[in-house]
C-alpha cells in the first residue's frame, strides 16, 4: 500500500499520495484552493508524513506498489 492521505473538508475529500512523489488520486468534492492548499501542506510534512506512515504500518510498506 503506497504512503497516502486523505484530506477532508466538509462533506468533500480527496485522497493524495505522498511518495515518491505527491499526487492527487481521487477528489471527492475539494475546490481547486483545497487541493492547492491540501498539496502545500503535504509538501511541507512529507517526511513528517513518511515517518508516522512507516510506524503504523511498519516500515519500508508500499516501496515497490503501484497504485
Amino acid at each position: 500500500m503506497p504512503i497516502h492521505v486523505h484530506v477532508s473538508s466538509g462533506d468533500a475529500e480527496a485522497k493524495f499520495r505522498v511518495e515518491p512523489t505527491i499526487e492527487l488520486i481521487e477528489n471527492f468534492g475539494l475546490k481547486p484552493r483545497e487541493i492547492r492548499q491540501a498539496l502545500m501542506a503535504i509538501e511541507e510534512n512529507k517526511e513528517v508524513i513518511a515517518a508516522r506512515w512507516n510506524e503504523y504500518f511498519g516500515k519500508n510498506i508500499g516501496d515497490n506498489d503501484n497504485y
